[in-house]
Formats: C-alpha cells, structure tokens, sequence
C-alpha cells in the first residue's frame, strides 16, 4: 500500500487540481451484467443530463464522470459529493461500493457502502474518527491510515487514495486522467426538456476557462457583477464590513484592502452563527440559511483574495460557493458571466 501511495503522490503533484476537492467512488455489481449507461440513466432521473465528454482536469465543477473498469463502475466528482447513491434501484441493490471525498473545507471522508446501506465512515485525515463496523479490508487500510496520519500527516489525501485502490484493486491512472470520459451536469437544458436555441448552457469549466483568459480587468468586472449579485440576492448589506466595501466596488476588485479572515470575522461568522443556531435542516440545500452562508463565504473570498499567511487564493474559489448558495439559479448567472466576459460589458 505504501507503494500505492508513493504513486499517488507523485499524480497529485502532476495534476494539483485534484487536491482542491474530490469524490471518487467505485460501485462493485454483485451479480448482475450492470454498466456504466445504466448509471447514466439513474443520475438522468435524478436531474442530470449527458454533456461532452470530458478530461478529470477540465470537467465542469457541477459534473460527473462515469466509466466502467475492469467489471466495476466508477464515478468521479471535482466538487460535490454525489458519491454513493443510497437509493439504488433494483439491478445494483445488492452491489458494494467504496468512496473517497474531500473539499475545500477539509471535510474528508472513505465510506463504506453494501446494499444499498452506509456501513461504514472512516476520516483519513483523523483514522480515529469513525463509524461502523469495518470489513477486513478497512480494517488493514485503517491501520495504514493511522500510520501515515502519524509519521507523514502531509501525505493523507495519498494514503487515502491508495486504500481505495487497495480495497477495490481499481487506480486513477495516468493515463485515466488524460483521457475523456462520459460527463453528466445537472440542471442543464436536456434535463429541462428545453432545447439549446430555447436555453443556451454554459458549464463551470468553460466559465472557468473564460475567467482565465481574460485580462485582469475584464475579470475584475466579472467578479464586481458577482459580488453585487451575491449582495442584492442574499441581504448581505446587514453586515458592516460589506456595506464599507461595497462603497467603491470597482477599486476592490483590483486592489483588496481587507484581507479575507478580515471579512470572514465581520461576514462568516455570524451567517455562522445563525445557521447552527437555528438547526441544520436537510437537505442543506434546501434551507435558506444554509444558503446565505454560502454566498457570504463566496463574497468573502471575492473581497478578500489574499489569505494569510499562505499568499494569494484564487478567486475562482469563490464560484463553487456561489453554485451552492444560488442552487437552480446559478445556470443562468453563469451565462450572464460568460456573456460578460465576451463582450467586456457588464450586463444591464
């Protein structure tokens, strides 16, 4: 297994995308002649729908690859953690599945899935922090984990990578993430029933690709348009420290005068505070609350791109929050962005 996470360090240093946010999950058919289409047509009555097909690097933030490997099926997430659906229909209830998550809030997590049922939850970062009963392969992978939490606490998210090759004998090869694979997004126009002329599609990634090539600022505006929508959607100008720098947006943009632990004292915290206050509801994506504080971190990391003391954070960061906080209306704000961007304009 050591090997195994030798491997996967030197992947994650090749490809640093992936340290930002995964989910890789691996479902095990137990008897049945089950593919990859048959997952395509589960996640399509959930809401998604087939795009491109894309390369791990470049797929869209709110989308889902899926393959078949060597008799199994595999799904892989940058952002979002669909991972193991519980409701299985009937042709995989009795299959098992493993999955490895991780996000930008360093929630981490390996879970153990058989019939349909979670059996078991380990974190990789902190072994000692799990629940369930584990089989003999968790509990030899468990033991590794706890060893490399211990003498090379740097190297967890490889280790947890290697266990779950360990335990289904599948790797997230070289050439796995050079190559493309069958994408699915939600929300998009196929799932709608609406046509591409009724409702142009713009993904994350080609956002992602417009913000980056675009000059500084073009993307300054961009983010402005951002900022102002997170703002007038959520009633962020409550909090002090957001209506001071709403005050000359466009110098913000440019030049931050806060750094962002700045912000998130005077923002985060109390959206915070209220949400755990109040009960958590689920899904979190249905509670308002939640949601705020979703778009109060995107505006904080907007406002305040310097962290410290770790130098300059990206704020593209800032666009996967803003996916939550806007949930189905993020769609749509995406492609007032892009047109943005296009057209160096911002909208009116």
């Amino acid at each position: 297994m050591r090997e195994d996470m030798t491997y996967y360090r030197d992947l994650l240093a090749e490809e640093p995308w992936a340290e930002v946010s995964a989910c890789w999950t691996v479902i095990r058919p137990s008897g049945n002649t089950a593919t990859s289409r048959d997952v395509v047509t589960l996640l399509a009555e959930k809401g998604y729908a087939e795009a491109e097909p894309h390369t791990p690097k470049d797929m869209p933030l709110d989308g889902v690859l899926v393959w078949e490997q060597h008799g199994t099926i595999c799904l892989f997430e940058r952002y979002g953690s669909l991972g193991l659906p519980y409701d299985l229909p009937e042709w995989l209830s009795e299959s098992e599945a493993y999955s490895l998550f991780w996000d930008v809030e360093s929630n981490t997590k390996i879970s153990h899935v058989r019939n349909s049922k979670l059996v078991a939850v380990i974190d990789p970062m902190e072994p000692d922090d799990r629940s369930g009963p584990l089989n003999d392969e968790l509990r030899r992978a468990l033991r590794f984990l706890e060893e490399t939490a211990r003498d090379h606490e740097d190297d967890w998210q490889a280790a947890a990578l290697a266990t779950i090759e360990t335990v289904t004998g599948r790797r997230l090869s070289r050439e796995w993430s050079r190559e493309r694979h069958t994408c699915l997004v939600p929300g998009s126009p196929a799932a709608e029933n609406h046509s591409i002329t009724e409702h142009r599609f713009v993904s994350d990634a080609e956002l992602d690709t417009a913000l980056t090539n675009a000059s500084g600022d073009i993307q300054a505006d961009a983010f402005a348009t951002l900022a102002t929508t997170l703002v007038d959607r959520f009633d962020l100008r409550e909090f002090p420290v957001v209506a001071e720098l709403m005050t000359d947006l466009p110098r913000e943009m440019r030049a931050p005068s806060r750094r962002e632990v700045d912000v998130r004292e005077g923002l985060i915290w109390p959206l915070a505070e209220r949400f755990h206050a109040g009960g958590q509801a689920e899904p979190f994506e249905a509670d308002p609350v939640w949601r705020r504080m979703q778009g109060g971190e995107a505006l904080a990391i907007v406002f305040g791109a310097a962290l410290s003391p770790g130098g300059w954070r990206d704020r593209r960061d800032a666009l996967y929050h803003a996916q939550l906080a806007f949930g189905d209306e993020w769609s749509v704000i995406r492609v007032r962005l892009a047109d943005q961007i296009r057209s160096g304009q911002p909208p009116e």
